[in-house]
């Protein structure tokens, strides 16, 4: 996948969240957008660019760059807890 495809996937995950200045990104999210502007700046792009394009201002990545480790903790996938059990040997099984 290029920047850009990467980019189109990205706005389109933010635009299907909350409009206004109480949008919450998740854990994942905010990790995976902080790749993107580093592989982006490392392709000589700006945070400003990036800014635009996904709608999102600088400010904002600046506090999660402040806050690496809370932006790249990924949420516990639930669905995928509920379908592994645990066999009497300490085994994951997935349920089917």
């Amino acid at each position: 996948m290029t920047i850009t495809d990467e980019a189109k996937q990205l706005r389109s995950e933010i635009t299907k969240l909350r409009p206004d200045k109480r949008r919450r990104y998740g854990a994942a999210l905010r990790g995976r957008i902080l790749d993107w502007i580093q592989r982006v700046e490392e392709d000589g792009g700006t945070l400003l660019e990036c800014s635009k394009f996904l709608g999102i201002k600088t400010e904002r990545f600046k506090t999660w760059r402040r806050n690496p480790k809370k932006a790249k903790e990924a949420p516990v996938d639930v669905d995928q807890l509920r379908s592994e059990r645990i066999g009497p040997d300490g085994s994951r099984r997935h349920s089917h």
